[in-house]
């Protein structure tokens, strides 16, 4: 299966489908956050598809980043009502880091994992709102971020979650 999901990843048609993505960002998103997730252990159990798994991993990474593709980067205050994209990005930037040891996108994903749990701590409810102008808590969103703060503990051995 890990095999699978590296040809397809792999694929041009793909890539050009996760770039193009305007109106369905966070149908992308969730795609990328979770062959994150599985790139991530198909690392560990193929080792002799390490290399191509790091590879997506880092073009997930530099995809993630880009402020055109996901404005919410270029200002922090929009961040408040965000849950869903900070926890995926979270989970992104976490099993990038985790998988491949490179820090080229630590600071950002420190700022998320602080952001997400001074956020949860501070809720009346302990979950944060997942989208702009949608006060609904949902609790896959809030799972996401404690996900990825429970990553970032392990990364660096800190005690968000």
């Amino acid at each position: 299966m890990y095999r699978q999901l590296l040809y397809g990843l792999e694929q041009e048609a793909v890539i050009r489908f996760l770039e193009q993505q305007e109106d369905h960002r966070e149908q992308a998103l969730v795609l990328v956050s979770q062959s994150a997730w599985a790139l991530h252990h198909c690392a560990e159990q193929l080792p002799e598809s390490r290399d191509r798994s790091l590879a997506r991993l880092r073009w997930m990474a530099q995809w993630l980043m880009d402020e055109e593709r996901f404005p919410v980067w270029g200002d922090r205050s929009q961040w408040e009502q965000q849950a869903f994209f900070l926890s995926q990005a979270a989970l992104i930037l976490g099993f990038y880091q985790l998988t491949t040891a490179d820090e080229t996108y630590a600071p950002q994903w420190s700022r998320i994992c602080q952001y997400l749990a001074n956020g949860i701590q501070r809720s009346k409810y302990k979950h944060l709102a997942s989208r702009p102008n949608d006060s609904a808590l949902r609790p896959t969103d809030n799972a996401a971020a404690l996900l990825a703060l429970q990553l970032h503990d392990a990364y660096y051995d800190s005690e968000l979650l």
